[in-house]
């Protein structure tokens, strides 16, 4: 059995001449052609030339390493950090308004109470409002109801007035809230 095999390529106009790798066995003329793979290797002047792979995979490193002087690399980190940099861009910091974190029943509630309000004080002071009778019963179904609850919503700035509290407390009290779980 031959290990190597003569043979022209009419697309590639060259002569191949070398050792041929078979996945599953030695190089056969009688093996098939598709299944018959070249050697690592260059074609130079037309022709095939069966290389070391492992010898130009390290001449190839040693290159790339010899490339690697101090303002390659200076220059290499500051690319890292502009696209870092960039990465970091496409998500901003998250946002400092509370008008931009709804609460649920649960965080709202339990803000009301730490401020010393309850819901019942708050529709008690709904009730009292110069209202008709059918905003009141829709605000108070609000608040018994409401899966979310808006920090810019204008009934809360209705209300604080009443028990005292500056848009500075609630709004602390909101950021506060927003992280309870």
């Amino acid at each position: 059995m031959p290990d190597t095999i003569d043979t022209t390529y009419p697309l590639l106009n060259a002569e191949v001449s070398g050792p041929y790798l078979n996945i599953r066995e030695q190089a056969s003329e009688t093996a098939p052609p598709h299944r018959r793979v070249l050697a690592p290797g260059l074609i130079v002047g037309g022709i095939w030339k069966p290389t070391d792979l492992a010898a130009e995979a390290q001449a190839v490193r040693d290159a790339a390493v010899s490339a690697w002087t101090p303002s390659v690399v200076a220059a290499y980190r500051a690319q890292a950090e502009q696209h870092h940099a960039a990465e970091l861009a496409m998500f901003p910091p998250p946002s400092t308004d509370p008008a931009d974190w709804p609460l649920n029943r649960f965080q709202f509630e339990g803000m009301l109470l730490t401020m010393g309000v309850s819901f019942a004080d708050i529709e008690t002071a709904i009730a009292a409002m110069d209202s008709t009778a059918t905003e009141k019963a829709f605000a108070i179904s609000r608040l018994r109801n409401a899966q979310t609850y808006q920090r810019n919503h204008p009934l809360i700035a209705a209300l604080m007035p009443v028990f005292g509290l500056t848009d500075a407390a609630v709004d602390a009290a909101w950021m506060e809230a927003k992280d309870i779980h």
